[in-house]
């Protein structure tokens, strides 16, 4: 019976063939391992040369599947971490980084309670138009380097960088205990930080600096703006906007300093103000403003 149920045939010859059969899938076998430990391979050369690819494309069924799927998940791991120090490391001090890093941010945008504040210098344009290219590039990069040594001791993140204008945030992307007053403990240390620079311009026959600085608390919409050539985290909304609207109002008064009513009321006890400013009528029906004279106990500047 067993005779019956063979194929008729040259049993050298089906050997022959059975071998070739099986040399032909194990050569697919190998190509298919090949082509997996390639992808892998380049991977990881990639990755050591901080270019990572998306993903590491292994096209198989085995462990080489799963060991490349773990490999393209780490791989976006690593992305995500080195656009987050893109984004943040050069305006951020290092330890919001890191808490970024631990406990991860809302790029897509969320609602946040922040102070914000803008910095800038009284007739910059005019000022510098005047001044050799060379000198306002050199005097306008000690003024950035004040304003952001202050604003990085005190826990705060520079958003955009304009000429002289720097707008800056506090409590955003981190949240930070009591951001009014680490806002108005920043605004001081660059006044203190100016005047240093003013005397060394004035020794030198120079004209000093005249700081406009407005701290104001409000709400904003934080997140990742822009187009895919140009991403940044930002902060926007009606508090940004009312932050520039006083700006430009109390350049008309002697003061370098100014915090909105809202600021104030965040603000503890180690501060003194004095005011509110004496302002339009139209301008009083929206604003009431107060100039920031120093640390409580202290005599200003």
């Amino acid at each position: 019976l067993l005779s019956d149920l063979m194929i008729p045939g040259d049993p050298l010859l089906l050997a022959s063939g059975g071998l070739t059969i099986g040399a032909f899938l194990a050569a697919l076998v190998l190509r298919d391992t090949r082509r997996s430990v390639d992808a892998l391979l380049e991977g990881m050369w990639q990755v050591a040369r901080n270019r990572p690819s998306p993903t590491a494309a292994v096209n198989s069924g085995d462990e080489f599947a799963i060991a490349g799927e773990g490999f393209s998940q780490m791989v976006a791991g690593l992305k995500e971490q080195s656009f987050i120090r893109d984004t943040f490391g050069k305006h951020v001090p290092k330890a919001i980084v890191e808490a970024v890093l631990r406990n991860g941010v809302k790029l897509h945008g969320e609602r946040r309670q922040v102070a914000v504040v803008l910095v800038n210098i009284h007739r910059f344009r005019s000022r510098f138009d005047r001044q050799p290219p060379v000198e306002t590039v050199a005097l306008l990069n000690q003024y950035l380097g004040t304003v952001t040594a202050a604003v990085q001791h005190f826990g705060g993140t520079i958003d955009k960088v304009n000429g002289d204008r720097v707008l800056v945030v506090f409590g955003a992307p981190v949240t930070l205990n009591a951001p009014v007053e680490r806002a108005l403990f920043a605004a001081i240390e660059v006044r203190k930080g100016i005047d240093r620079l003013n005397r060394r311009l004035e020794h030198a026959g120079c004209e000093p600096l005249r700081l406009a600085i407005t701290v104001h608390h409000g709400q904003v919409i934080a997140g990742h703006v822009g187009a895919a050539e140009r991403w940044e985290y930002s902060v926007i909304g009606q508090a940004v906007n009312d932050t520039y609207r006083v700006n430009e109002i109390t350049k008309h008064h002697p003061v370098d300093i100014v915090a909105t009513a809202s600021a104030r009321r965040q603000a503890g006890d180690q501060f003194q103000f004095a005011g509110p400013l004496a302002l339009t009528d139209d301008e009083k029906n929206e604003w009431e403003l107060y100039s920031v004279v120093d640390l409580a106990g202290q005599p200003s500047a």
